[in-house]
């Protein structure tokens, strides 16, 4: 018989024996104690062990002595400090078109509802994506501009892109249709860029990274930054599963049909499967390609990034969702690059999680 490990808890035993329980039904109590009490220990030990743990909480001692010593903007750079460049829209680029060997593309990809009405937030962390980046195109569609790419060079996945109930959907949607077809990297638009992509020595084809301590958590591979090169078999296997998947979208939200959720079943279906069997896999939307996209077809090397790398903070993390929401947000402040860079060291992009959806 297995042993089994419980909590001794006196109040409990008081407790559940004034209640008539029995030795059985106490025990199970204190097990039920005891799972639980670990679960808190391992989310606390997991924020604790966290890189950045310690960088957080100095920044905030150092910042609130700066408040006390009467410094401008303590906390960091407000909204009205330059942050608002030109309010001119950003034209539409069409992508350079790529080959499906080499290096990954030189292109850097984002979306946002409109090229012209865009938070001042945003096209402040945009410009630190663009400066640090100079030889990358960087490109900016709206919702208009991702329909009009879906129905010319995807017409067979148009019905099910409209079909979605809710705009992110489409947002998510078509991240791997872009990757795909021109290879490049997707970053969303509350990102900062710390470090030129071109300084990170990648290895894989495709470039997914991940977040946290915590390997199990579903969501544990975010879709808010993703590298490719073009025409990768692991797209059409992502997208075979969002189609089969569509149908949950007006009951669900978009992690498990297009989100994070979906990435990290893809990314383990690819990792764990034999080639010949993902190819079958996605086979239903490799029918749907025109011949010059399946030609290009290659099962790549997938590449799985530390969570420092991209995601230096974790939204599930309570220290690093107290450190955006009530010491960044609530101030209505955005980092200096200066405090970006000792916060986050050896990071080259930092996502701040601002779920605008």
């Amino acid at each position: 018989m297995k042993s089994r490990v419980v909590l001794h808890s006196p109040e409990l035993d008081i407790w559940l024996q004034r209640r008539g329980r029995s030795d059985d039904e106490v025990a199970s109590a204190e097990t039920r104690e005891t799972r639980r009490l670990w679960t808190d220990w391992r989310a606390i030990s997991s924020w604790l062990l966290h890189g950045s743990f310690v960088r957080i909480i100095r920044y905030q001692v150092v910042a609130l002595w700066r408040r006390v010593r009467g410094y401008d903007n303590a906390y960091g750079m407000s909204l009205a400090e330059g942050l608002d460049r030109a309010r001119q829209p950003i034209s539409m680029d069409v992508p350079r078109d790529t080959c499906s060997g080499g290096a990954i593309p030189n292109i850097i990809f984002q979306t946002w509802k409109s090229r012209s009405d865009i938070p001042p937030v945003f096209r402040y962390w945009r410009s630190t994506i663009v400066d640090k980046n100079p030889k990358f195109q960087c490109l900016l569609w709206d919702d208009d501009d991702n329909r009009q790419f879906i129905g010319e060079e995807f017409p067979w996945f148009l019905r099910v892109y409209d079909d979605f109930p809710a705009a992110i959907f489409r947002a998510d949607a078509i991240r791997p249709f872009f990757l795909f077809r021109y290879g490049g990297f997707y970053i969303d638009m509350d990102t900062e860029c710390l470090l030129p992509l071109s300084t990170s020595n990648f290895s894989g084809d495709v470039i997914l990274g991940r977040m946290g301590t915590n390997v199990d958590f579903e969501a544990s591979i975010p879709n808010a930054i993703m590298g490719s090169k073009a025409f990768q078999l692991f797209w059409p296997l992502f997208i075979t599963f969002m189609m089969e998947e569509a149908h949950a979208a007006k009951h669900s939200g978009p992690g498990p049909v297009t989100g994070s959720v979906h990435l990290r079943k893809a990314v383990d279906f690819y990792q764990s499967t034999s080639e010949s069997k993902i190819w079958s896999r996605a086979q239903p939307v490799i029918d749907c390609l025109p011949d010059k996209f399946r030609s290009r077809l290659q099962a790549g090397k997938l590449e799985l990034l530390s969570p420092h790398v991209w995601y230096p903070i974790d939204w599930t993390n309570g220290v690093h969702q107290d450190f955006l929401r009530r010491f960044l947000r609530q101030r209505n402040v955005v980092l200096r690059p200066d405090d970006s860079r000792l916060l986050f060291p050896g990071s080259a992009l930092v996502t701040y999680w601002t779920h605008t959806w």
